[in-house]
Order: C-alpha cells, then sequence, then structure tokens
C-alpha cells in the first residue's frame, strides 16, 4: 500500500465514516426517517471499525520493517557515571 493510499484510508476511517455514521443516526432520529437508519448506522460502524484494524496492521508491518532496516549494531553505552546521581557538595 502507498503512503498516499493509507493516508487516504486512514481520513476515511478517522473522520468521514464516523461523522456520516453520527449524521444519519441523528437526522434519522430528528426527523423519524423510516428506513432503517439503525441497520445503516451499525453496518457503517463495522466498517469503520474493520478499516481501523487493517490500517492499523499495514502501519504495524511498515514500522517493523523500517525497524528491521535501521536496525545496527550498536551497542548501548551508560554515559552517567557513578555519583552523577548526587548533587555536587551535598553528598
Amino acid at each position: 500500500m502507498t503512503n498516499r493510499t493509507y493516508d487516504i484510508l486512514a481520513y476515511i476511517q478517522r473522520i468521514v465514516l464516523p461523522a456520516v455514521a453520527t449524521l444519519i443516526a441523528t437526522l434519522g432520529q430528528i426527523w423519524a426517517w423510516t428506513w432503517p437508519v439503525e441497520e445503516t448506522v451499525l453496518t457503517l460502524t463495522a466498517i469503520d471499525t474493520f478499516l481501523g484494524i487493517i490500517l492499523r496492521i499495514s502501519s504495524n508491518q511498515y514500522y517493523g520493517m523500517m525497524e528491521e532496516m535501521t536496525d545496527l549494531d550498536v551497542p548501548d553505552y551508560d554515559f552517567e557515571e557513578e555519583g552523577d546521581d548526587e548533587e555536587e557538595g551535598l553528598g
């Protein structure tokens, strides 16, 4: 998946689908729509949740791959020397 595709799907998942579901639920209650408002909102919410999970999996795979590509054999250094924990002149 390209970055642009991911960004578009993420926008739809985070902004568009929740907004549309809320709009339908609210207007359906206000105007007493006769068509299946609840089923429509539940369907949009299910699609939104599914898309969110797919995007999270894709993101985890991408960052996992990036970690592997940037993983260098650099030793961990402890830059703290003994006695640095105490303030100078107090201990």
